[in-house]
């Protein structure tokens, strides 16, 4: 049985979410919240690409990538090299980063992971230490945005209470990298301890494989209120009709 990395898996994953169809829906979203094209765009989690390569493609161009995995960085740089990309971690990226934007983006659900995706954090268990954890991100996003500027921050619909303690996702079926493949998410709720536990099936040529992770959950009314408390006033919340993702808007 071949060994597969969990960002592999995660990678398969993606790519059969970020269906050209699905990723043209998702950037349209955005295109229709941000309107100019010529604004100054930072994507703080960027990770191998969506959504800044299909604004890119839309007219977008003035963008930068920025992302905690070098390895997704890598596999951006494969697909298009114009547009700049910094590795770095939400906790220092002010450091990293000195100039000011008129929109930075935090969407596909990337917040939630503020901890658990290089699993270098210790994940807080309780309600009021993840919203200091996010606060502390959001106000060093809030630092690089220029005064008129925004965020567009996306929360997945399933974060919602309403999706009970147990649900499925599947992502169907598609090809990667000369494979025959398929995704199934499993995901599981601790809301007592604001935690989601996901289990990444991915099926390669008939063989499964596990990559199992753990997000925090926040909703989207969660987010607006950490918005608030970051320094982002004239909240919107924009709940899309044909994404797994709502949309949060903070202005400064």
């Amino acid at each position: 049985m071949t060994h597969y990395s969990g960002e592999e898996l995660w990678n398969i994953a993606a790519s059969l979410l970020h269906s050209p169809d699905y990723s043209k829906r998702y950037s349209q979203y955005l295109s229709d919240i941000i309107q100019d094209k010529s604004v100054k765009i930072l994507d703080t989690a960027c990770g191998s690409g969506f959504p800044s390569i299909e604004l890119y493609q839309m007219g977008f161009r003035n963008i930068t990538g920025f992302d905690g995995n070098a390895e997704a960085l890598e596999l951006f740089k494969g697909k298009l090299s114009e547009i700049p990309l910094v590795n770095g971690d939400w906790r220092n990226i002010n450091e990293v980063i000195k100039e000011e934007f008129d929109v930075l983006l935090n969407v596909d659900n990337s917040l939630p992971y503020m901890d658990s995706w290089q699993g270098e954090n210790p994940m807080a268990d309780n309600e009021k230490d993840v919203e200091e954890k996010a606060v502390g991100i959001i106000k060093n996003f809030f630092n690089l945005t220029k005064n008129g500027g925004k965020i567009i921050m996306a929360i997945a619909k399933n974060n919602d209470q309403s999706s009970g303690l147990a649900t499925q996702f599947d992502l169907g079926e598609g090809e990667w990298d000369g494979h025959k493949v398929s995704a199934i998410w499993k995901l599981t709720y601790d809301w007592e301890h604001k935690i989601k536990t996901f289990d990444n099936e991915v099926k390669i040529d008939g063989e499964i494989y596990h990559m199992i992770g753990k997000s925090y959950l926040i909703t989207k009314e969660e987010m607006a209120d950490i918005l608030l408390k970051s320094g982002y006033k004239k909240l919107e919340i924009i709940e899309t009709e044909n994404l797994y993702d709502n949309l949060i808007v903070g202005h400064k």
